[in-house]
C-alpha cells in the first residue's frame, strides 16, 4: 500500500509536536479556524490532494459517528463537548 501522500496531513503531524507554535492553543476551536483558513486557501489555489478533500467532506461525519453525538456543533464542539479538557480534545482531534 503507497504511503499518504498530502500536505495537510504532514501538516496536522507536524503539528501535534508543537500545537501552540501553530494553533497559539490546545483548543479544538483554534484548530478549526485555522483548518478553516486552510481550506479557504484551497478554495483559491487548487490542488490534487485527495486525502484533503476526504478530510473536509468527511471529518464533521465520523466525529458525530465516533461521539454518537449528530448535534449541531461542528466537529470541534462535539470533540470539546465530550472530553475533559483543551488536551484532551487535542489528543482526539490528532
Amino acid at each position: 500500500m503507497d504511503p499518504i501522500k498530502s500536505a495537510l496531513l504532514d501538516y496536522i503531524l507536524m503539528t501535534e509536536k508543537r500545537p501552540g507554535m501553530y494553533y497559539g492553543s490546545f483548543e479544538v476551536d483554534d484548530v478549526r479556524r485555522h483548518l478553516d483558513g486552510w481550506r479557504a486557501h484551497r478554495r483559491v489555489f487548487e490542488d490534487k490532494d485527495s486525502f484533503a478533500d476526504h478530510f473536509f467532506e468527511n471529518f464533521h461525519s465520523f466525529v458525530e459517528q465516533y461521539y454518537r453525538d449528530n448535534r449541531t456543533l461542528g466537529w470541534n464542539g462535539l470533540i470539546r463537548e465530550n472530553t475533559l479538557t483543551d488536551e484532551d480534545g487535542f489528543q482526539k482531534f490528532v
